[in-house]
């Protein structure tokens, strides 16, 4: 299913209850987001990670070198190898243990990386036996850290909110950045959807007054002003 699917549908439901269709898809969009994030934060990830067709593969994210001395993550001040996304990520679906990230491997998928839910566990890791020399990943302030090792590209699956936003983190010439927001699809676990799209209807329902049908449409705002 298509964003602009999705919004169809939507509107569909509230065309058959008050004939109103003046709503913006991104309002209906992002209605749907946050319940999407309500659901993900409240129910187990394992069905979840079983749908692979839920993620959004990006390939070809370009990773720039930091600094360790000069690094602004106080965690990350000992480690002699740190990169870090040249670009910002877009917003992810979190869950309990932190953002939905399925998995983040170098540029040929050879090296898959470990993934940390917050930068405070890459302290913790470094005081554990065989934690020394692992190369792991976190995703702190919109962007994506790659400890321990220096690779230059990388490609991740991960579970954002808008899949259009996240193509554009890819330096692959096949990346197509100008594709409508309504032509993307739509990122939600296939299970969740008509329970997104009716609880999306009935938000909308609860915050918009609805808009009655004019029983009389042939005359104009005079002659009904009469009438009454």
């Amino acid at each position: 299913m298509t964003n602009g699917e999705f919004v169809s549908e939507v509107k569909h439901h509230l065309n058959a209850i008050n004939k109103d269709d003046s709503l913006r898809a991104r309002y209906i969009l992002q209605a749907a987001k946050n319940y999407i994030q309500f659901l993900i934060s409240n129910r187990p990830l394992s069905s979840l990670f079983r749908d692979s067709n839920v993620f959004v593969y990006t390939p070809c994210i370009e990773m720039v070198q930091v600094d360790s001395v000069g690094c602004k993550i106080a965690a990350f001040k000992n480690c002699d190898k740190i990169m870090k996304s040249k670009l910002e990520f877009p917003d992810v679906y979190m869950s309990k243990a932190g953002p939905i990230i399925e998995s983040v491997m170098n540029i040929d998928n050879s090296v898959e990386y470990t993934g940390l839910f917050s930068v405070k566990d890459y302290k913790n890791t470094q005081k554990r036996k065989y934690g020394k020399g692992n190369k792991y990943y976190v995703l702190s302030n919109n962007h994506l850290y790659i400890l321990g090792a220096t690779p230059e590209i990388v490609n991740v699956n991960f579970l954002p909110k808008d899949a259009e936003e996240a193509k554009k983190l890819s330096t692959c010439e096949e990346c197509d950045e100008c594709a409508s927001s309504l032509e993307e699809e739509f990122v939600c676990p296939a299970v969740y959807i008509p329970t997104v799209r009716d609880q999306t209807v009935q938000l909308i329902m609860s915050s918009h007054t609805a808009i009655p049908e004019d029983e009389q449409p042939d005359l104009d705002s005079n002659q009904k002003s009469a009438k009454k």
